[in-house]
């Protein structure tokens, strides 16, 4: 037979093989169907068989056999040798191989496999001998493994690497029940051996090194586990672990060991100090979100039981209140002065040109004036130019005088400066538009030799809380203009960083009814994002102690944000350099210029130029209090009440409210404090309408219902209700039909019906004869619309809440200070025909 054939003898179970399948084939009678080349290598098979005194010798004989066998094989180990022991007892040799001396004469072998087998055999945990034993089958025992290694009893029950400079961790580094070091141990060695490039058997001193960082895992790992919740370590627990297979715990834990005494500290261990540091400050916070919960809980419930017992005392209060008409009389005088300081404040300091015709023929005079009164004296005052292009103006020729205009006052020298902003691109333009825009600005500031080699970029930031759908830019190209960069007096900043920018819902001149359009987003930025941009250009020069700077608002954006920002830098005392503004307003900001009228009245109105806002009254009748106690004539909240809760707190905020109703409802009579936040109004009468007529606007009005069914009249206009508002429809008779569209019933309160914001008003003196008899403005009645005020109880309405005249006057003596109101008649121009004739 063949060497290396079927039947070659090399084995018994090669041998039983053959046998099996020649005794199949003879059973099953397949010898015909045979191949000749099979026949042929059947034959004889022979056999030899050694006759032994003891089993003992049967293993050793088959050992010498293997050792001697071809080199194809691997070397004998003491894995191998502890499975012919297992068949020695599994034959009746009852002899105990737990001596490693015996193991060693009985059969021959090196006293490192002898001590190797004999820890294997009796001093070492089933699961971890199983262990080695895979480790090794895998990967060998020669390349993993060295019997050394085995025979130190490093994988033994109570072994320790506790020794020497690690002595007094000899507890943590010993191998105790459930067998979790060893169990690690081999772990690691594997994880480490198939990672290395260069591999090496595991001597003893690596082993043992490696055997103090098990120990010293386990230990810190325990550790760490009672240090943070079962949540906590179970998230982190498979990290931890992979981290110590790959090594990278090793440093901190031998720092840990050698520079600590048991049971040393887990913050050594830079992976785990910063979770614990974390779960700690976690849980420190939980505790006093608890803590926070619990004496909110308690805050309200006294806050409620206060507010009951200050209620019932404000409900007495009110009912002998004294009366406001006392002051108002000196209000009126009041705010008539207030508003003459004002006037006299913005000739000097905030000067606002209305423009009406958009002409800017007469700007520079007015400017030439308004600089020499600022510089009177032989002060000579720097001049910042602003020109917001973000949005580029609508009117091409009154843009470009202004741009003529700028560049006949930075000719004045380097004391002038001008901040451009260039046009941005938003969805209601064009690439082609913005970029001849910017070209045309360019072209402009050459041909007027202008310096245009300072760019200044803004960079922007949105609200935190700002939505996705916010797609505004967060940049924006801008010129530091003027006659001669090298010459220029001024730093200009070249960057200018996290300027923030308004919430849309934020943005002025819209409501809910109202929202800003792609123009407005591109152009409102906010009145802090302009501060930011101002205070970049005025700190970045060293000013002396009485210095001024003139900022020319020339191109201010829709809501002047520049003028606004300009005056409140004005209106901050101790600022240096002192700030005067010229802003050149367009018809259309009419509302800016009264707004920043308001805001100079209101600073008037809380400064110490004011005067008492209150004058002393006379004794008044006054009830009996529960929580409240009387100061003199004044009604006031106890100490002990307003001490109750924290400053800032909810509940403090809530007394601090009732307090201010209640000096509303008793105001008090000394001067009250500066910095008081529930100062009392200077003017706060209210309209008296005793004996007047007055349309009650809440009663109900039953119409003549008409079915949409069959509804046929021409239109002249129509207009879709939705949120709740009827449908209107104009007939070609300008009969008004509203109507409701819908499947369920809506209620119409009194309130705006049209809005005139598009159309222009005329002012027309009304005399003669036919507006006597006529009582109105004569043929033009036939088609316009007038508006004509009967009596100061006419309702109007004011920013869509619905009011008398008398009310909204009122309204703008307390809010605006104004003394005294004019009103006057105005009709509109025509915006609808009548039907001609037929």
């Amino acid at each position: 037979m063949a060497p290396f054939s079927t039947g070659y003898v090399k084995g018994w179970r090669r041998s039983l093989t053959a046998l099996v399948v020649a005794d199949g084939i003879r059973s099953l009678d397949l010898y015909s169907e045979l191949t000749e080349n099979f026949k042929k290598s059947m034959s004889v098979i022979y056999g030899t068989v050694a006759h032994f005194s003891t089993l003992r010798d049967v293993v050793h004989c088959n050992r010498g056999i293997s050792m001697a066998a071809a080199a194809t094989r691997k070397a004998p180990n003491a894995f191998m040798f502890c499975r012919q022991l297992d068949v020695l007892r599994k034959a009746g040799d009852d002899q105990e191989w737990g001596s490693a001396a015996a193991i060693m004469k009985a059969f021959r072998i090196g006293k490192h496999e002898s001590g190797a087998i004999a820890n294997l055999q009796k001093h070492m945990a089933r699961e971890v001998s199983e262990g080695l034993k895979d480790a090794v089958r895998i990967r060998g025992m020669k390349q993993f493994v060295l019997h050394e290694t085995i025979s130190r009893e490093i994988f033994n029950s109570a072994f320790t690497s506790g020794t020497g400079v690690l002595e007094q961790w000899a507890v943590q580094l010993t191998n105790t029940e459930p067998n979790e070091l060893a169990l690690l141990l081999i772990e690691r060695m594997k994880a480490d051996w198939d990672r290395s490039s260069v591999r090496k058997p595991w001597g003893v001193k690596e082993t043992t090194h490696l055997h103090s960082m098990c120990g010293a895992f386990i230990h810190f790992r325990s550790m760490f586990e009672a240090k943070v919740s079962s949540e906590e370590y179970a998230k982190h627990s498979q990290s931890l672990h992979s981290n110590f297979l790959q090594g990278f715990l090793d440093a901190d834990l031998e720092h840990g060991l050698l520079t600590t005494v048991p049971p040393g500290d887990v913050t050594n261990i830079g992976f785990l100090r910063t979770i614990v540091q974390d779960s700690e400050k976690r849980i420190a916070l939980e505790l006093e979100e608890k803590e926070q919960e619990l004496a909110e809980r308690i805050a309200n419930a006294t806050l409620d039981s206060l507010k009951l017992k200050i209620d019932v005392d404000l409900a007495a209060l009110r009912k002998a209140a004294p009366s406001p008409e006392n002051d108002a009389i000196q209000a009126a005088l009041d705010c008539k002065r207030g508003q003459s300081w004002v006037k006299t404040w913005m000739e000097e300091r905030f000067q606002l040109i209305l423009q009406p015709d958009g002409n800017m023929s007469q700007v520079l005079g007015q400017f030439a004036k308004f600089s020499a009164e600022v510089c009177k004296g032989g002060d000579q005052a720097h001049t910042l130019i602003l020109v917001d292009a973000t949005v580029y103006p609508a009117n091409a020729q009154y843009f470009n005088q202004a741009l003529q205009s700028m560049a006949t006052v930075l000719h004045f020298g380097g004391h002038c400066i001008a901040h451009c902003q260039l046009p941005v691109m938003q969805s209601n333009t064009t690439s082609k538009a913005l970029l001849n825009h910017r070209r045309s600005m360019e072209d402009m500031f050459v041909n007027n030799n202008l310096d245009v080699t300072v760019p200044v970029t803004l960079h922007f930031q949105k609200p935190a809380d700002t939505s996705n759908n916010d797609k505004r830019r967060l940049s924006q190209l801008c010129l530091a203009v003027s006659s001669d960069s090298e010459k220029l007096m001024w730093s200009v900043p070249p960057v200018i960083s996290q300027i923030p920018l308004v919430k849309v819902q934020d943005m002025r001149g819209f409501d809910d009814g109202s929202k800003p359009g792609p123009t407005a987003r591109a152009e409102q930025k906010g009145v802090l994002a302009h501060e930011k941009i101002l205070a970049a250009y005025l700190n970045g020069v060293t000013w002396p102690r009485n210095s001024k700077v003139l900022i020319f608002d020339m191109v201010p954006n829709r809501q002047a944000e520049f003028g606004r920002a300009a005056l409140d830098r004005a209106l901050a005392t101790n600022q240096v350099p002192k700030v005067h503004y010229m802003g050149i307003m367009r018809p259309d900001m009419k509302s800016v210029v009264g707004e920043l009228e308001q805001q100079i009245y209101k600073w008037w109105d809380e400064s110490d130029e004011s005067g008492p806002k209150q004058r002393p009254r006379t004794e008044q009748e006054r009830p009996a209090l529960t929580i409240l106690r009387w100061a003199g004539s004044v009604p006031k909240l106890p100490d002990q009440v307003l001490g109750s809760f924290p400053v800032g707190s909810p509940q403090h905020n809530e007394i601090l409210k009732l307090e201010q109703e209640l000096k509303a409802v008793w105001p008090s009579q000394p001067q009250p404090e500066r910095d008081s936040p529930a100062a009392p109004v200077r003017a706060s009468a209210l309209p008296d309408l005793t004996g007047a007529r007055v349309l009650d606007v809440t009663r109900e009005i039953s119409a003549a219902h008409i079915s949409a069914v069959g509804f046929d009249v021409q239109r002249l206009a129509f207009c879709q209700g939705k949120s709740g508002k009827p449908s209107i429809l104009i007939s070609k008779e300008l009969d008004i039909y509203l109507g409701n569209l819908e499947n369920t019933e809506i209620v119409c309160p009194a309130g705006e019906l049209f809005g005139f914001f598009t159309g222009a008003f005329e002012s027309k003196i009304v005399k003669g004869a036919v507006a006597a008899a006529l009582g109105c403005l004569g043929e033009r009645e036939v088609n316009s619309i007038p508006w004509r005020l009967e009596s100061d109880t006419t309702l109007v309405s004011h920013n869509k809440k619905l009011m008398m005249v008398c009310q909204y006057v009122c309204q703008l003596a307390r809010e605006d200070g104004l003394g005294e109101v004019q009103l006057e008649d105005h009709d509109m121009k025509p915006k609808m025909r009548a039907p001609e004739a037929t």
